[in-house]
């Protein structure tokens, strides 16, 4: 007999791209939307995909109805996924619209899990699968509220996982990157329509531009729903899966780039930023770990002039001799880092004044070596690493300059 898996928020994107693909697993597949409109558009969608779902309409703040739903489906695996955005500065987004969120994206999840762990636990198994982002652990401006609620479910899911784990359930968090669906749609019109008006209407325009350039390079739900489907059939399913290289990289930053560079990095001049990346005194010689040196030319930043940093640990080294390719004082430094054996690689800082802040944009990309043609994941994050630990040692003197500039 098929299990029996029931999925929220079902009608679009991840939610769709998970019962479909459940549904070819072989499992029995009941799949909620929230009106029967997007109801009819999940029957329409699976009918044309090929496969048996069963489509529930299912108001996640309706506690009656969802006990009635689950005490019918008894399911095995539960997958708590629905959820949206609601984009505001704080400030700006109602105590009701903020009230809401959080029961349809916290507690509902849990209540669910409530109704449905009896069941599980008198069979001895049952797999709870919740949805959470990547955001839970990197926190931006303008989507707070979304972020409240995916770090209160990301630590009801690791509480419950470590409740339940003597009964046989296993509670898996899934903490997709950014993900191509209908949920920026929404995303830009909040944007546009609370940021007129606000007084934090440059950070709004800030957002709509980051989700402009962000957006292209996003990919769709498939992986997202693939994820979920290994942590359903898994024997040992891992506690949390991470899904998207973008996810990984902001995960790793999360751990070493300081909360304060974090807030401080966008508010700087990009005549500050550069004057403090153009003094050897900021990174002259320094080490990370036990294989982390670099050294600074007496002539850097100009074109020609370079460093020469040494990263990795034990008899993983990479050599990197860096040189500048471009310093267009104050707006962009362009480099070339041979990291040998596996490519040179081109960055590109550039700085953009916007109404008192500082937009910084990062490029990275090869440009000579094998590693134009297949870029590989782990030198990606490796690069990333590396300007972090750049960006911290500009920070901090830049802190000793404003001191300075204090005492005066």
């Amino acid at each position: 007999m098929a299990r029996r898996v029931l999925v929220t928020g079902a009608d679009k994107g991840i939610g769709l791209a998970t019962v479909v693909h459940l549904a070819r697993l072989g499992f029995e597949v009941t799949g909620s939307a929230r009106s029967d409109d997007r109801a009819a558009d999940l029957a329409k969608a699976v009918a044309e995909a090929g496969v048996d779902v069963a489509p529930v309409v299912l108001e996640l703040d309706d506690a009656e109805a969802a006990e009635r739903l689950v005490s019918e489906l008894r399911p095995w695996g539960l997958v708590n996924n629905a959820g949206y955005m609601n984009v505001g500065a704080l400030v700006d987004v109602p105590p009701e619209d903020a009230a809401r969120q959080l029961e349809a994206m916290v507690v509902a999840p849990v209540r669910l899990a409530q109704l449905a762990l009896p069941a599980m636990r008198q069979r001895g198994e049952g797999r709870i699968v919740n949805v959470s982002s990547i955001t839970a652990h990197v926190t931006g401006a303008m989507v707070g509220w979304y972020q409240a609620t995916k770090h209160a479910l990301s630590a009801a899911t690791d509480a419950l996982r470590r409740e339940v784990a003597s009964w046989g359930v296993e509670v898996v968090l899934i903490e997709p990157g950014g993900i191509d669906t209908g949920i920026w749609d929404k995303a830009e019109d909040e944007l546009m329509r609370r940021g007129t008006g606000s007084p934090y209407s440059v950070p709004y325009e800030r957002s709509l531009r980051i989700l402009h350039r962000l957006r292209p390079t996003m990919r769709g739900p498939e992986p997202v729903a693939e994820t979920i489907g290994t942590a359903l059939t898994a024997r040992r399913p891992r506690a949390r899966y991470v899904v998207g290289t973008d996810a990984r990289v902001l995960q790793v930053l999360d751990l070493v780039v300081p909360s304060p560079l974090k807030d401080r990095a966008i508010q700087a001049s990009p005549e500050t930023i550069f004057a403090v990346l153009s003094d050897p005194r900021a990174c002259a010689r320094f080490v990370v770990g036990n294989k982390l040196v670099r050294h600074f030319e007496p002539a850097f930043p100009e074109p020609g002039s370079g460093f020469h940093p040494t990263l990795g640990v034990g008899p993983l080294v990479l050599r990197d001799a860096t040189r500048v390719v471009e310093a267009d004082w104050p707006r962009q430094l362009v480099f070339d880092a041979g990291m040998r054996p596996f490519a040179v690689n081109r960055t590109a800082f550039r700085l953009e004044p916007r109404g008192g802040l500082t937009e910084i944009e990062v490029e990275e990309y090869p440009v000579a070596s094998p590693a134009a043609k297949v870029w590989n994941r782990a030198l990606d994050a490796i690069l990333w690493l590396r300007n972090a630990e750049l960006l911290r040692r500009l920070k901090k003197l830049a802190e000793q300059r404003q001191a300075q500039r204090a005492e005066l």
